[in-house]
């Protein structure tokens, strides 16, 4: 038994790039309101500027990484089989968030140094910037990992569990 379809690499790519950020901020709001669920704020018209704020924040910052993932999941050409196809998933995800936090921490540390913080102190602006920040890194590319697990049980391709190769 052969797959017809072609797979839709670009469909992969787009639909990661573009749906995935949201995701991610929707989870990210939604886990924001768990850990206060005993201080929920009254909804009202600040309050929602700053969850569409934070929307628009969190989708802008995670695109790259997310068109990251989708860019490596359609180049494996990635399909849905086994459960096991999910932590492949989410370790993809985590993995292009990770590379791009840690990408980002540097180019701020470098960019403290073009601003005029003298060269001998790049070492700890690395660490005030990506080892004094790791958890809330860690937080995010887990987020990055769900995103990638949901978009992939929107949007991957499934094959048939008797499907050989």
């Amino acid at each position: 038994m052969q797959n017809s379809k072609p797979y839709p690499t670009k469909k992969v790519i787009f639909t990661y790039g573009l749906i995935a950020p949201f995701i991610g901020s929707l989870i990210y709001i939604l886990m924001s309101f768990m850990a206060n669920i005993g201080n929920l704020p009254n909804l009202s018209s600040l309050g929602l500027a700053i969850l569409q704020l934070i929307i628009i924040i969190g989708t802008l910052l995670s695109i790259i990484p997310a068109f990251i993932t989708g860019f490596w999941i359609a180049k494996n050409k990635t399909y849905i089989r086994y459960k096991k196809d999910y932590a492949y998933l989410f370790a993809k995800g985590l993995i292009s968030c990770c590379v791009f936090l840690i990408l980002l921490a540097i180019l701020f540390s470098i960019n403290d140094v073009m601003s005029g913080l003298p060269f001998e102190y790049l070492p700890e602006r690395i660490y005030v910037n990506f080892l004094k920040e790791y958890q809330a890194m860690l937080i995010f590319a887990i987020i990055g990992g769900i995103s990638a697990i949901i978009c992939g049980k929107l949007f991957l391709p499934k094959l048939p569990k008797n499907f050989d190769k």
